[in-house]
């Protein structure tokens, strides 16, 4: 039997305040709920209701009370008649943990169950509904990594489904040192910054010290000072990961929260380049490169932040690049892709050139270049690649300046 799931019935018991993640069950499982409303543009706001196990006690039992549950409608249920859930609707429970967006993934098999029929033995009809979830669980596989989607069925087991969790919260656009290294780093660190109420723009922002910390190292022109400022970056690399990880676990992300996570960034990779060349200008003071390395360093920082300017311009975010591309690009790097130019070489040769240039691929190299004693080639390859960059943006937007000018002369002459 199939159902429009515009009514969810929630089953929940003592697993609705386990907190998974930085979210009680009962809280994770609504939001949830919320976001696959809005994924498929319903209309009318999903009903949930939450059918308590009556043995919990009523001044135990609670409803979420979140501003972000803006496509949904909450009500308790009754033990006995339960008006607010009239008809047909698709039960859930607080033991299921949902990767974000997957919950599509268990709608389709979770069980509908008929909310208008007159309860005589409301403990009875709850254990009841309970067993018919967990058969579906049990018959679905859901510990799963492809169903996106499992059952907690003790206490014991958050440890192993947090870190289960925290896995899906990486991102497509994330390079090999990001996935491979970087990310297993920051998840365990984001495990245990959930338990607080640290909220994402926070850590941005206290992290924002170590750029600094590598800026002062840096410009001290010695080896100790070169690899510990390129070691710092790296950490920073790495604990940058833990905002996006907080938020995409809470369900915190925003466009204000990503805007001041670029600018950070942005604002580390100016320090980096400017503390690299007063570094080496320091020290070749008493040569004839002194003024150059400088005047790099500085140059590098204008052409990154000229860059980041062309690359955030939403009148040249218009086109995509092919879909082989689309999931491994960040949106300001689509257009530039598709507009300049750069697809004659062929996707897979593009998607490599991305790959290699990616920030943390790049951040990891000049560890290692550090390390080697050759922080000039830090600098001669950060300006090469973005001057490159830049290039390629630049041409971007003079297309599209041209192809909006060709259309607005195509609409008056027509």
């Amino acid at each position: 039997m199939s159902v429009e799931p515009s009514k969810i019935l929630i089953l929940a018991d003592e697993s609705a305040n386990w907190k998974i993640a930085g979210l009680r069950q009962l809280e994770r499982l609504a939001l949830a709920v919320n976001e696959f409303a809005e994924s498929r543009k319903l209309e009318s706001k999903i009903d949930i209701v939450a059918f308590w196990n009556p043995e919990i006690a009523v001044e135990k039992r609670w409803l979420p009370q979140d501003s972000r549950l803006s496509r949904c409608k909450l009500n308790f249920a009754p033990e006995s008649d339960r008006p607010h859930c009239a008809g047909l609707a698709r039960a859930l429970s607080t033991r299921l943990l949902v990767n974000r967006g997957a919950l599509a993934n268990f709608i389709s098999i979770a069980p509908v169950v008929e909310c208008n029929t007159s309860i005589v033995d409301a403990t009875e009809h709850w254990n009841k509904l309970a067993r018919v979830f967990a058969d579906v669980c049990r018959d679905s596989g859901g510990t799963g990594q492809i169903t996106r989607w499992r059952c907690v069925s003790e206490p014991r087991e958050i440890a192993q489904c947090e870190r289960w969790f925290l896995r899906d919260t990486g991102k497509t656009q994330d390079g090999f040192i990001s996935r491979f290294l970087n990310r297993p780093i920051s998840r365990a660190i984001s495990r245990r910054l959930l338990k607080s109420s640290l909220a994402p723009g926070t850590w941005t922002l206290a992290i924002c010290s170590l750029p600094f910390a590598a800026f002062l190292f840096l410009q001290r022109g010695d080896y100790l000072g070169f690899v510990i400022g390129a070691a710092l970056f790296q950490v920073y690399s790495i604990l940058d990961g833990c905002d996006g990880e907080i938020a995409r676990a809470k369900y915190l992300e925003s466009d204000t929260g990503r805007r001041f996570d670029t600018l950070c960034d942005v604002f580390g990779s100016l320090l980096f380049a400017i503390g690299l060349g007063l570094g080496l200008s320091q020290l070749h003071r008493f040569g004839p490169h002194n003024w150059f390395y400088l005047g790099e360093g500085i140059f590098c920082a204008l052409m990154i932040a000229a860059n980041e300017w062309l690359l955030r311009n939403p009148k040249i975010e218009t086109a995509f690049a092919p879909n082989a591309l689309t999931n491994t690009l960040y949106v300001r790097h689509r257009a530039m892709i598709q507009r300049s130019g750069l697809l004659f070489l062929g996707e897979k040769l593009v998607w490599w050139l991305f790959q290699l240039t990616k920030r943390d691929v790049a951040i990891l190299l000049f560890l290692l270049l550090a390390i080697a004693g050759c922080p000039q080639w830090i600098l001669h390859l950060w300006t090469a690649v973005t001057a490159m960059s830049l290039l390629l943006a630049l041409v971007a937007r003079l297309r599209a300046r041209a192809d909006r000018f060709h259309g607005l002369s195509q609409g008056s002459r027509s």
